[in-house]
């Protein structure tokens, strides 16, 4: 199967989930870029997240998307919400009959109104700060939940994305994204920036 991404930008995407009636939130690079207010890079695709108890939504939202699970094992097409597992959480989604992917969901979990970070569950936020709402009315993630994914493998483009940020983070999101690293990676470089 081709893993070829349709050129989609936020607005597109905006309208073609116009009558999704839950929250959803833009992410990775196009988040952080729609936060920062520019566009720093090309991108090879964009990201949405959701949480689970919203996924069944989009998943009835329109008959022509397919929807696949990737995982370390490969592409695995999702043809009955009741066979998404609590352990899915990258799903991949196309137009029927198209080779080209249109979106990545990535579906986020929360218990007793936080965010519950998937690689380290001690690791959590309000659910009100999990995302935001921009002047041009898109929502993304918060930049610092962003930023902690992207921690993980500190490729180029994650290196200059928190490099961007950084300046523009507030006290509050510094903090939690310093707190957060000190869990997950004692040594990491960006400790002594934040």
């Amino acid at each position: 199967m081709s893993e070829s991404w349709k050129k989609i930008s936020p607005n597109d995407l905006k309208q073609l989930l116009e009558k999704l009636e839950s929250p959803w939130w833009i992410a990775g690079g196009y988040g952080i870029d729609l936060w920062l207010g520019q566009n720093t890079r090309e991108h090879g695709d964009i990201d949405i997240t959701l949480f689970r108890e919203n996924f069944e939504k989009l998943f009835f939202l329109s008959s022509k998307f397919e929807f696949y699970i990737a995982n370390k094992d490969g592409l695995r097409k999702l043809n009955l919400i009741s066979d998404l597992k609590t352990n899915d959480w990258n799903i991949w989604v196309k137009n029927t009959g198209e080779q080209e992917w249109l979106f990545q969901c990535l579906i986020s979990d929360e218990k007793f109104g936080k965010w519950i970070y998937r690689r380290n569950i001690n690791i959590n936020r309000d659910k009100k700060l999990f995302g935001l709402t921009l002047e041009n009315g898109n929502n993304v993630i918060a930049p610092e939940i962003q930023l902690l994914f992207k921690s993980r493998t500190l490729e180029e483009k994650d290196e200059a994305d928190f490099k961007k940020c950084l300046k523009y983070l507030n006290n509050d999101q510094k903090i939690w994204l310093r707190e957060s690293l000190l869990i997950t990676s004692p040594d990491h470089p960006w400790i002594n920036q934040l």
